[in-house]
């Protein structure tokens, strides 16, 4: 009953099972609609992008089967969840056509429920009873990823290029070898990716990660070359969070950068610079904060793990106090509480998120958040 409620809720019962029962949907549309949805789903947009586009595909696809399986996947990456339960409730109506995606996107859906092994165990059926089945691989090592276990995400991707090289798996790969510290082949899997699709450029998270890991290896001017090269093919490049973050680390070091702002100011015009307007009635969301954290949780619990090889005993929750001025910039981070004591850790830990890059919002004032972390050995 509850997965007919989801449905009726969405709004298109009566469509669902005219597809379902009596094929009313024809086999031309549902092939033109999988060619449009997989467009959606391969496209370089960032995830709320292709939502929009995959909800304007809703009055010409929805019934086809196809359309609420890839559906049920951008909304359980975007977090949008009751939408993406909806989404699997009306896909499943269709199986066995559409079980692998199905999977996928249960996958995705048990990490932002907290259910991480239940991802595991999800992705590891998914490649068993869909050996070839590229993208099942690419969410496996995802699950692995949201683990923070990026060695076991390196194998599956490694294991997914050997069954059909694949743009998507060297990009993937890019990402995380740059945050297992192995940056040469972080370096080598963004140039196999562009090998393949030179579009691949268009992946901010590769392109970032691998511009780093020349920086990491010394090769700055390399290093900025490619960040550059990023941001002259992607003309939302400045409003993306991982490349402001990127173009930071490139950036001139605080004395350096003291030095010019100071030569800056003192020639530059007294005449103010119009901002936004300010509107005090906005305010910044928690979802949007969680969300923020999510994205970064990987590489936040790599520090945890490397903290575990010097310390096996770490373990417990950390409360973090956070200023986030209206640019979105973090202007402080500071300790609230923790279940353990290590200095070393704390700072890392705080470095890293200073590096977290929130939405800028025309907010009259910073918000000030407490956000809980809780670190757990496997």
């Amino acid at each position: 009953m509850t997965e007919f409620r989801n449905i009726l809720r969405y709004g298109f019962l009566a469509a669902l099972f005219l597809s379902a029962t009596s094929l009313a949907v024809s086999d031309e549309l549902t092939k033109e609609c999988g060619d449009k949805t997989l467009e959606v789903q391969k496209s370089y947009d960032n995830i709320f992008a292709r939502l929009r586009q995959m909800v304007d595909l809703r009055e010409e696809c929805a019934g086809t089967g196809i359309y609420e399986a890839r559906s049920a996947l951008l909304f359980a990456d975007a977090r949008r969840l009751d939408e993406a339960e909806t989404m699997i409730a009306a896909a499943s109506l269709f199986s066995p056509a559409y079980d692998k995606e199905v999977l996928v996107a249960k996958m995705s859906l048990a990490v932002p429920q907290g259910r991480r092994e239940d991802a595991l165990l999800l992705g590891k059926q998914v490649v068993t009873e869909f050996p070839t089945w590229l993208d099942g691989y690419t969410a496996y090592a995802m699950a692995h990823f949201w683990n923070a276990d990026f060695s076991s995400s390196i194998n599956v991707l490694n294991k997914a290029s050997l069954i059909d090289e694949s743009g998507k798996a060297y990009r993937l790969l890019a990402v995380m070898y740059y945050l297992e510290e192995n940056y040469p082949s972080s370096v080598d899997s963004l140039e196999r990716a562009l090998e393949i699709d030179p579009d691949a450029i268009l992946d901010v998270s590769a392109a970032t990660s691998a511009a780093l890991s020349l920086l990491e290896m010394g090769q700055r001017d390399d290093g900025l070359a490619l960040l550059q090269r990023y941001a002259a093919a992607d003309p939302l490049a400045d409003v993306k969070s991982d490349y402001i973050r990127a173009r930071k680390r490139f950036e001139p070091k605080p004395r350096q950068r003291a030095i010019v702002a100071a030569a800056t100011i003192s020639t530059s015009s007294a005449t103010p610079v119009p901002g936004p307007v300010i509107d005090p009635n906005k305010v910044r969301t928690r979802d949007e904060v969680e969300y923020g954290f999510d994205k970064n949780k990987g590489a936040i619990f790599a520090l945890y793990n490397r903290a575990l090889r010097v310390d096996p005993t770490l373990e417990g929750r950390v409360v973090v106090r956070i200023g986030i001025q209206p640019s979105g910039e973090i202007s402080s981070c500071n300790i609230e509480s923790s279940d353990f004591t290590n200095t070393e850790f704390f700072d890392r830990l705080c470095e890293r998120i200073r590096l977290i890059e929130f939405t800028r919002l025309a907010v009259s004032e910073s918000t000030t958040i407490l956000k809980s972390i809780n670190f757990i050995r496997d």
